[in-house]
């Protein structure tokens, strides 16, 4: 067990991972998304939820209905806010909410839209960069 070493870049407070043992088979991950929402089960590997793609989802979503989802992520994200003086960009970075579960699902809500760094200056994205991350997603799950 350790403590996280840098707050910015880690979310967990501590990792526990030499003593896990599996006491009783789980489902396959297909059968995830027959049950209601929240999705409960075995989560989909990491490959298959990065070929899925993301989109953002409310904080306050995530901390309470969405928490137990095997869909819902909290995540890493460094942001340019900007460039100093010499050309270099200045990097935010922070913690963000995502969802890799289906389109149809219930409980889903993109919150706030975030603000970007864009050609023309400051924006807000509204859902673009959820359809750029998930237009090419083989499908929604079975």
């Amino acid at each position: 067990m350790r403590r996280k070493l840098d707050p910015e870049l880690e979310y967990a407070d501590f990792y526990r991972a030499a003593s896990i043992r599996i006491l009783e088979p789980g489902e396959e991950s297909p059968s995830v998304v027959k049950k209601p929402a929240p999705f409960t089960g075995v989560p989909r590997c990491k490959r298959e939820l990065d070929l899925r793609g993301a989109r953002m989802l409310d904080e306050e979503l995530w901390k309470g209905k969405c928490f137990s989802c095997v869909f819902a992520t909290m995540a890493n994200v460094h942001t340019t806010i900007g460039f100093n003086s010499f050309g270099s960009a200045v990097v935010k970075n922070g913690f963000e909410p995502f969802c890799y579960g289906p389109f149809e699902c219930p409980l889903y809500s993109m919150g706030m839209p975030r603000r970007i760094l864009s050609a023309t200056g400051r924006a807000t994205d509204s859902g673009y960069l959820d359809w750029v991350s998930t237009k090419y997603r083989p499908g929604d799950l079975d």
